[in-house]
């Protein structure tokens, strides 16, 4: 059987072309659009997570590399109500943070 060449190959690369640098704009137009998307929410991110520590005063805030005794973290485990647990928690970090030094 014999097969027959309908075409040029000139002809089927150069109608392609045109089709193929338009579509890489538009995956370079969509890549764009997603990669500005992504900064502008991790610049948000670290807007929200660094706002309250610059209008916060030196009291409010605890160094763990600088803890000494479990009794210093108590007062800032207010997020447990009870206060059996709250020295337990504090002993473990404090346990941890001398760990890491």
């Amino acid at each position: 059987m014999a097969v027959t060449k309908s075409w040029e190959r000139s002809i089927l690369f150069a109608s392609a072309e045109p089709s193929g640098r338009l579509r890489r704009r538009s995956e370079f137009a969509w890549l764009l659009g997603a990669s500005l998307l992504v900064a502008s929410g991790l610049v948000l991110v670290c807007v929200a997570k660094t706002q309250r520590l610059a209008d916060a005063p030196d009291q409010e805030l605890l160094n763990l590399n600088t803890v000494t005794s479990p009794e210093q973290i108590v007062p800032f485990l207010f997020a447990f109500p009870d206060s059996g647990e709250r020295r337990s928690i504090a002993g473990k970090t404090a346990w941890r943070s001398t760990l890491e030094r």
